[in-house]
């Protein structure tokens, strides 16, 4: 038996609740570069960053100036809930387990061992055989 999950960050999670909080914790600090539309020649760093207050992610960017000392224009806003897909969880219980009668296991290794009996007799006679041959 096994029952329906949501997938992120490389596991299965019996809620998605959870794999949410997995997904973005799992994700780090983006940075990226770029020039300032009103003046080519000035150039901003900018930051992507998840935090989560009470049950609700939320993703902030940030301008920071082009030495990075100081960020400002911070947009905070609520991040995504549609970033986890679907698995299914196998269910521990229906795990198997040996139950059969002895004499079957018993049996299985006779036959086992007559298979290992009977190729090495083969072995022995095409060894023969050959001797004979040449």
């Amino acid at each position: 038996m096994s029952t329906p999950g949501y997938s992120a960050a490389g596991q299965c999670w019996p809620t998605q609740a959870e794999a949410i909080d997995a997904h973005y914790s799992a994700l780090p600090t983006q940075f990226a570069f770029a020039a300032d539309p009103q003046n080519s020649n000035t150039f901003y760093t900018g930051l992507l960053y998840f935090t989560k207050t009470g049950s609700v992610w939320y993703q902030t960017r940030s301008r920071c100036g082009s030495d990075s000392s100081s960020c400002s224009s911070n947009v905070t806003t609520a991040a995504p809930t549609n970033v986890v897909g679907s698995c299914t969880i196998a269910d521990p219980s229906g795990t198997s387990t040996p139950t059969g009668d002895p004499v079957e296991a018993f049996i299985d290794g006779h036959l086992l061992g007559w298979g290992v009996a009977l190729a090495m007799a083969a072995a022995w006679g095409v060894n023969i055989l050959r001797r004979a041959a040449t």
